[in-house]
């Protein structure tokens, strides 16, 4: 048995693609965030307009590069600024769980 290969940090305009912290999110070779909510959204027959998601710091990056919908709360690490103008990402003036719901309401889910 081989010593298991490490990823190289995804490159993208959001940042690393690692989350800040003592965190670690792991996700299949070729997966994401953002594929899993393409992906979600195409299993349940939902369009990409039906579909949000929500973020604050860099592993998040490629959720709101998906086609879904999707909203930044207010309590968001500075790499997200780089999505401010995205005309599918929402920046929240509320943070937390308030961010997401005002995110929903923005985009006329609930």
């Amino acid at each position: 048995m081989g010593r298991p290969r490490r990823a190289a940090p995804k490159k993208t305009r959001g940042g690393s693609g690692y989350p800040a912290g003592p965190h670690l999110d792991l996700m299949p070779l070729g997966m994401s965030k953002g594929s899993a909510a393409e992906y979600l959204a195409a299993r349940f027959g939902l369009g990409f307009d039906a579909v949000m998601a929500a973020g604050d710091s860099g592993n998040d990056d490629a959720m709101l590069e998906s086609r879904c919908l999707a909203t930044v709360v207010a309590n968001h690490h500075t790499e997200l600024e780089a999505f401010r103008d995205s005309p599918r990402v929402h920046f929240a003036r509320a943070g937390h769980a308030d961010g997401v719901i005002e995110g929903l309401q923005h985009w006329r889910l609930v």
